[in-house]
């Protein structure tokens, strides 16, 4: 089993049910949603924290929406943050113009519960 993965359902439930916010750290995944790659391992932190079926899947749709709003994936990645049902804050720090730009971007989009539920992947 991967350290950083969980049952999602059942901890957006207790979340849910408790008081106070989550600082979702690396709000981009290190990047996973631009620059992943199954067939190149060579980032061993992004391959042993985000590879796995699940995560290229919902790269795919993280791409189709991204396409959809006109931004990058990784502004679709951040933009999902807050569309919890809790109280959550996208944290990141990028290296670059363009990382900062995805963030930007990140804060104008809306998405809906069933985008939600689909990017999550059920």
């Amino acid at each position: 089993m991967r350290r950083h993965r969980s049952d999602g359902r059942r901890r957006r439930a207790v979340r849910a049910d408790r008081a106070g916010h989550l600082d979702a750290w690396s709000a981009r995944s290190r990047n996973f949603f631009t620059r992943a790659d199954p067939s190149d391992r060579t980032d061993a932190t992004l391959v042993r924290c985000f590879y796995g079926p699940e995560n290229f899947e919902r790269k795919q749709r993280a791409e189709k929406l991204a396409r959809d709003h006109g931004v990058s994936p990784s502004a679709i990645a951040m933009g999902y943050v807050p569309h919890q049902p809790f109280p959550t804050f996208a944290l990141y720090g990028p290296k670059t113009l363009e990382g900062s730009r995805a963030g930007f971007r990140a804060g104008e989009i809306h998405l809906s519960a069933e985008q939600v539920a689909w990017l999550r992947g059920g």
